[in-house]
């Protein structure tokens, strides 16, 4: 998607629906994180420019540095609808956007976690319109966040924030496998970021690499969702996301 640059967060919908358990207090090692290192080590390459124009759209006059230290979770918990090919010990799903972690002891280093996710939209799709997706978007969610107190009105946002990145809406879809296609979602030539409220993430989303004939040997866990071109949206990862995108089943997440 290319165009000139635009908060969608500020007009976001609110997912009343959706219940998500986020963590009641920061570790140690995840508060007073510099902008800097969320930049560096999260691949949020446009986190400081993305905050300030959703700081704007609240009509919060403030400008974000690099030396601003923010507190972080690494992960939110969501509780699924019960469906009756699920059990309702299973009903919950988790997102991740946690930071590399050095090595421990005997335990190797860990590269950053940043799974992607479906989020509400307010975008339309008419390729979407009357399908249990409308208004659903995948993204990918690099860092989890909250603001310090000493940003004016800060109290004016409603729970923590999200720094994502956007894929391309669902529009194609594969003829073989019969899963949709996405890839990176760009303006003016770069990705196309927001900051949003995590209250619009509903359930993670799992895509596949087009790995084509030959696989890249430059993949690895914590660059082939930068250097992959396009991505099948899986579907058979969970009961929940079958329902949604292949069943066409409403209300499962």
């Amino acid at each position: 998607m290319v165009g000139t640059r635009q908060n969608r967060s500020a007009c976001l919908p609110r997912a009343h629906t959706v219940l998500c358990d986020v963590p009641t207090f920061h570790p140690p090692h995840l508060c007073h994180i510099p902008a800097s290192k969320i930049i560096a080590n999260q691949h949020a390459t446009r986190f400081l420019d993305s905050l300030k124009t959703y700081l704007s759209s609240l009509n919060i006059s403030f400008a974000p540095c690099t030396f601003d230290t923010f507190h972080l979770f690494s992960h939110l918990v969501f509780c699924l609808s019960s469906i009756l090919e699920v059990s309702n010990a299973k009903l919950t799903n988790i997102v991740r956007a946690s930071p590399p972690c050095p090595r421990r002891g005997r335990c190797p280093p860990e590269a950053a976690h940043l799974n992607f996710a479906l989020v509400r939209c307010p975008d339309s799709n008419s390729y979407t319109e009357g399908t249990a997706i409308e208004g659903l978007h995948v993204v990918q969610v690099c860092a989890i966040f909250t603001l310090p107190d000493y940003i004016p009105l800060y109290t004016k946002i409603q729970g923590p924030l999200a720094y994502v990145e956007w894929m391309t809406p669902f529009h194609t879809k594969d003829r073989a496998s019969g899963l949709y296609i996405v890839s990176r979602s760009t303006q003016m030539h770069q990705r196309h970021d927001d900051v949003i409220l995590v209250a619009n993430i509903v359930h993670s989303c799992h895509l596949i690499p087009e790995f084509g004939h030959a696989v890249d040997p430059n993949w690895t866990a914590d660059t082939v969702g930068t250097l992959c071109s396009w991505f099948f949206v899986n579907a058979y990862i969970d009961v929940h996301t079958f329902s949604l995108l292949s069943m066409n089943r409403r209300n499962c997440i």
